[in-house]
C-alpha cells in the first residue's frame, strides 16, 4: 500500500512536470511567433497600430502620413505669402525607427508578462512620438528664397541741406528685416 502511494505520487509529479514543461514550451514558441507583432493599445503619432505586424504598421503609417507630407504649407508674413513643399525641405519621417520603438515597447516585460497580457487581452498604453528629420542644406535653400523676398536692409537717418540753404531735410531711419 505504501509503495503504491509513492508510485502514484511519482506518476502524478511526472505528468505535472510534463504539463508544465509543455505549457512553458508552448508559451515560448507562441511568444517567438509574436516577435514582430505590436501590442494592443500602442499608438504611433496618434495612429493606433496595436495588433499589427511591423510590416503592416509601416504600410499604415506611410499611407497615413505620406499624403500629409506632400501637401504644401502656406507661410504668411507681412502680407507676403510663401508656399513651401515639405519635400523641398528634405522632411523625412523615420517610420522604421518608430515601428522598431513600438515593437520594442511591446516586448517589454518578461515572457510571463507578455503571455499574461495576451491571455487577459490587456492593452499596453504606449504612445510613440513622430520622429522626423529635415535636410539642413535643403532647409537653408528654402530659407534663402524666403529671405531674398523679405530681407530689407536697415537705413540710417540722413540729413541734407535744402536748396538755397532754407533748412535741413531729415530722412528718418528705418528698421531692417532679416530672415534667420
Amino acid at each position: 500500500m505504501h509503495r503504491r502511494v509513492w508510485v502514484v505520487t511519482g506518476v502524478v509529479l511526472a505528468l505535472a512536470g510534463i504539463a508544465v514543461s509543455g505549457a512553458g514550451a508552448s508559451a515560448y514558441f507562441w511568444d517567438r511567433s509574436q516577435a514582430d507583432v505590436i501590442a494592443r493599445g500602442v499608438t504611433i503619432g496618434g495612429v493606433p497600430v496595436g495588433g499589427l505586424e511591423a510590416a503592416q504598421a509601416r504600410a499604415v503609417l506611410e499611407a497615413r502620413f505620406a499624403a500629409r507630407l506632400r501637401q504644401p504649407v502656406q507661410l504668411v508674413r507681412w502680407g507676403r505669402s510663401f508656399t513651401v513643399r515639405p519635400t523641398a525641405t528634405g522632411l523625412r519621417l523615420d517610420v522604421d525607427r518608430m515601428v522598431d520603438d513600438a515593437v520594442a515597447a511591446s516586448r517589454t516585460g518578461g515572457l510571463y508578462a507578455r503571455v499574461r497580457r495576451a491571455i487577459l487581452k490587456k492593452s499596453l498604453a504606449v504612445s510613440i512620438p513622430l520622429r522626423a528629420s529635415l535636410s539642413q542644406p535643403q532647409l537653408s535653400t528654402v530659407a534663402g528664397r524666403v529671405a531674398h523676398v523679405l530681407d530689407t536692409p536697415a537705413k540710417n537717418a540722413h540729413l541734407a541741406p535744402k536748396p538755397l540753404a532754407v533748412g535741413i531735410k531729415v530722412t528718418p531711419s528705418s528698421w531692417g528685416v532679416a530672415v534667420d
